[in-house]
């Protein structure tokens, strides 16, 4: 990492990792931590998207076709199903990315290791919350078709970097507003569970 903001991203996986120490485990199980592994995905896309850009340019204008699955109003509840095929195109373009990558350049650099583990993270997150909301994609989505001309190619790579990005900080910013959700529920159900107890005891006061 030659920048602060990388530092910190880093850091900020290390300190992650270290909490979740004893996930490896319970990954595909009940103890599977997706608010985590989320963020962790988060970071290593935005890795990603800024070793893309100083590999092969930041000015690259838009690809206008873009990528359905991952275009999400901020507000679209988690629905399992449509969770699984958005994180498939993710998983999906990522492997694209990389074979263009190691078309365009035949000595290894950083950015094609961070597609590689992201790839795999994506695939993590896809079982694991799986496990969480259920729903299955089916059938699976195809991707946009990779366009023939170099520049575009790049546009192609740069728009899916950036919507996969956009994607998973969504599905961050949704499980947040659903651990409020459940905070306030269980809060009721105590309320609730105190009022008829008191209640109980109140008949036998009178």
């Amino acid at each position: 990492m030659n920048s602060i903001a990388g530092f910190l991203r880093l850091a900020c996986v290390l300190v992650v990792l270290a909490q979740g120490s004893g996930q490896k485990k319970e990954l595909f199980g009940p103890g599977c931590k997706p608010k985590e592994l989320i963020l962790i995905t988060k970071i290593e896309l935005e890795s990603c998207l800024t070793s893309f850009e100083d590999v092969n340019g930041k000015h690259l204008g838009t690809w206008s076709p873009g990528f359905p699955e991952l275009d999400v109003h901020q507000n679209a509840p988690l629905d399992g199903a449509k969770v699984q095929c958005g994180l498939s195109v993710v998983a999906q373009g990522l492997e694209k990315v990389s074979e263009q990558q190691k078309l365009l350049y035949q000595n290894e650099n950083e950015l094609k290791k961070r597609l590689k583990d992201t790839t795999w993270r994506v695939q993590l997150l896809g079982l694991c919350l799986q496990n969480v909301l259920g729903g299955e994609c089916f059938p699976k989505p195809s991707l946009p078709e990779m366009p023939k001309y170099l520049f575009e190619r790049k546009q192609w790579g740069h728009a899916l970097l950036k919507a996969a990005e956009h994607y998973v900080g969504w599905l961050y910013n949704r499980f947040e507003v659903l651990k409020i959700w459940q905070s306030r529920r269980m809060k009721h159900k105590v309320l609730k569970a105190k009022l008829h107890k008191y209640k109980q005891e109140s008949k036998y006061l009178l």
